[in-house]
C-alpha cells in the first residue's frame, strides 16, 4: 500500500456503504484531524494485478473471483489481510438494513476481526433512507467504540506495536 502523510488521530477500515447523510458520523469524519477513514472494502472487489495483455480473460477472472461472487468468507479473509496490511486502530461494519450479505456475514468478519486483536463494531442501520437509521442510537455505539479503541490503544495494544499475525512488528 502506497504511503500516507502521517495522521497521529484514529484510522478505521470500514466495511460496506458509507451513510453519507449521517450526522454524528460526518461531525466526526469530515475534515477531522482526529479522526479517519483508512480504507474501505467497497473499493476492494478484487486486488490481483490485472492482465493487460488478455484483457477479456482478465476481466472475467476478476468478476469470477471478486469478493462479492461466492461465501461470504473470501470478502472476511480478504478484510482480515487488508486489516493486517494497513493497522487500522478499528474496523467498522456498517449493516445496511437492505442487505442480507452484509447482515449475514457480519458475525463472520467479527471472529475474523478477533482473531487479529482488532476492535470491531457493527453499525446497524439504513444507508439509503435516512428515516431508518437513529442518529442517537449511532452516536452512542460510535463513541463508546472510540473509547473502546482509546482503552486498546493505552493497555499497549496498539496495532502500531503488534505484529497482527504477520510475524514482524511494525
Amino acid at each position: 500500500m502506497a504511503a500516507s502523510p502521517e495522521f497521529h488521530g484514529v484510522n478505521i477500515f470500514w466495511v460496506h456503504l458509507l451513510p453519507y447523510y449521517q450526522e454524528t458520523l460526518k461531525r466526526y469524519f469530515n475534515g477531522s484531524r482526529d479522526y479517519q477513514i483508512q480504507g474501505l472494502e467497497m473499493s476492494l472487489d478484487y486486488m490481483e494485478p490485472l492482465d493487460i495483455d488478455h484483457p477479456l480473460e482478465a476481466l472475467a477472472k476478476k468478476m469470477i473471483n471478486n469478493i462479492y461472487t461466492g461465501s461470504y468468507e473470501r470478502k472476511a479473509d480478504m478484510v482480515q489481510e487488508v486489516v493486517k496490511e494497513i493497522r487500522p486502530d478499528g474496523v467498522i461494519n456498517f449493516c445496511h438494513w437492505g442487505c442480507k450479505q452484509s447482515s449475514g456475514g457480519a458475525l463472520i468478519l467479527k471472529q475474523k476481526m478477533e482473531e487479529i486483536g482488532m476492535p470491531f463494531l457493527i453499525l446497524d442501520g439504513d444507508g439509503m433512507d435516512r428515516r431508518n437509521s437513529h442518529d442517537g442510537q449511532i452516536r452512542t455505539r460510535f463513541e463508546a467504540f472510540l473509547e473502546i479503541i482509546e482503552a486498546h490503544k493505552h493497555a499497549g495494544n496498539s496495532m502500531e506495536t503488534e505484529d497482527m499475525g504477520r510475524g514482524e512488528p511494525r
